[in-house]
């Protein structure tokens, strides 16, 4: 394992701010919901979304969009994962998109598929995917107003990297969801990676230390 970690530190891996596919993290960035609501002054109430339209990459469609119907729809949890009307629905019904917002219960909630109905999407030609995941939604409200934003890139990646609060905060809502608690030592290994620290750095020392504890082990087995 520790080996497997060093091949992977060869590279500069992105970090998105949630455990989903970067194909829509611009989508769902908390950021591009307030930026729309910036633009009316009050937080938008799902029932009052007559419909949400994006621009996307003709590369997303297939996995991501179609068959429209069952997307904006999902059977269970896994159908969810590869939904963006889903995803996009439930970053608005409940702020964010966790993985919490994957079980097969979650997908049913009636007000996320309500605002899912109302999500569908028209082919960009010149959208940069897969060179570069960008966000767009024009949202259109029942009082007949228009609004709309652009995300030129996903947050967490080279042209916006995360700040460490941003990385302790996804490791934590991780973790919990996991059963897992008393992880905080991990919290400044975060604060390395944003300060530059190359991961391959980190998971050097990371594997000097463990072959370090290991050849004392052995010793003391030894005597």
């Amino acid at each position: 394992m520790p080996e497997r970690l060093g091949s992977l530190a060869d590279t500069d891996p992105a970090v998105a701010p949630r455990m989903l596919s970067g194909q829509w993290q611009d989508l769902l960035d908390p950021a591009l919901r307030k930026r729309l609501e910036q633009q009316i002054g009050v937080p938008i109430d799902p029932d009052a979304i007559r419909e949400l339209i994006c621009e996307v990459g003709e590369g997303t469609v297939h996995r991501l969009w179609e068959p429209l119907a069952d997307k904006q729809r999902p059977a269970n949890g896994y159908g969810g994962k590869f939904s963006t009307p889903y995803c996009i629905a439930a970053a608005f019904v409940r702020g964010n998109v966790g993985l919490g917002d994957f079980t097969d219960a979650a997908v049913k909630d009636p007000a996320v598929r309500a605002v899912a109905a109302k999500v569908r999407y028209v082919v960009d030609p010149d959208n940069p995917y897969p060179n570069n995941f960008t966000g767009h939604i024009r949202a259109v409200l029942r009082d007949g107003s228009v609004i709309e934003e652009r995300q030129p890139h996903m947050r967490g990646g080279a042209h916006e990297p995360l700040s460490p609060q941003d990385i302790a905060d996804k490791f934590a809502l991780c973790a919990r969801h996991g059963g897992f608690a008393g992880l905080e030592f991990c919290f400044p290994m975060f604060s390395r990676i944003a300060g530059g620290v190359h991961l391959r750095q980190i998971c050097a020392e990371y594997i000097y230390s463990v072959t370090a504890d290991e050849s004392e082990n052995r010793r003391a087995h030894q005597e």
